[in-house]
């Protein structure tokens, strides 16, 4: 099990139905199903061809009836009312996307984006979420994990940016992860630009600073 399959399953709850939406090869279905995280297990992708390698790992669950499997976008062919659902390995518009879309939002979302996490976070407390979780992990390279739950909430224009539980927590990863983009901004100001363009990655380079500070 990679350190990024850990990382997600780590943060999934007991729930009477789970959803693992863009499921790819169904590693945390799996788990969910194994473990008995879950009474059902949902597990979908848009893609038919992509959702036989997930069903060739969960045979033996969903012959018993413990894990559905569904092509579909997003929730839009889950009967059920999902309680706890993750979407991994998208960016975080598509996310977005596919939440907009859900007739019945779970209550709890287990998120990772692979880029706009910014977006992500907007829409969430405006959808009615509380950010519980908000952190960078490593597994190679840097990954942001979201959890989000039903309740009120308001994000200070850093936590939107960087994330709640990185800004309050400042573990490693995260750290690096800005040591990284810090080196990568200072680079593109070495090269000739349009001033609009300077000045806007010059207020960047200030905000990755005043995190190392």
């Amino acid at each position: 099990m990679t350190e990024r399959i850990a990382q997600l399953f780590a943060r999934l709850r007991p729930a009477k139905v789970f959803a693992d939406i863009g499921c790819d090869h169904g590693y945390i279905a799996l788990r969910a199903a194994e473990s008995g995280l879950a009474e059902t297990v949902y597990i979908t992708d848009i893609s038919e061809k992509c959702l036989e390698k997930a069903e060739k790992l969960l045979q033996p669950y969903i012959a018993a009836g413990r894990v559905k499997s569904v092509v579909c976008d997003g929730f839009s062919r889950i009967a059920e009312q999902v309680d706890e659902a993750m979407i991994a390995g998208m960016g975080g518009e598509e996310i977005v996307k596919i939440l907009s879309a859900a007739a019945q939002k779970p209550e709890r979302l287990v998120l990772q984006p692979m880029k706009n996490a910014p977006a992500l976070r907007k829409y969430l407390v405006s959808a009615g979420y509380r950010i519980a979780e908000d952190v960078t992990f490593r597994d190679g390279k840097f990954y942001d994990v979201v959890v989000a739950e039903r309740g009120e909430d308001r994000l200070t224009e850093e936590e939107l940016f960087f994330g709640r539980t990185n800004l309050a927590e400042r573990p490693q990863a995260f750290l690096d992860k800005i040591k990284g983009e810090l080196t990568a901004v200072d680079g593109y100001l070495a090269v000739p630009m349009k001033e609009d363009s300077r000045a806007a990655l010059a207020e960047r380079r200030e905000k990755l600073k005043e995190i190392l500070r």
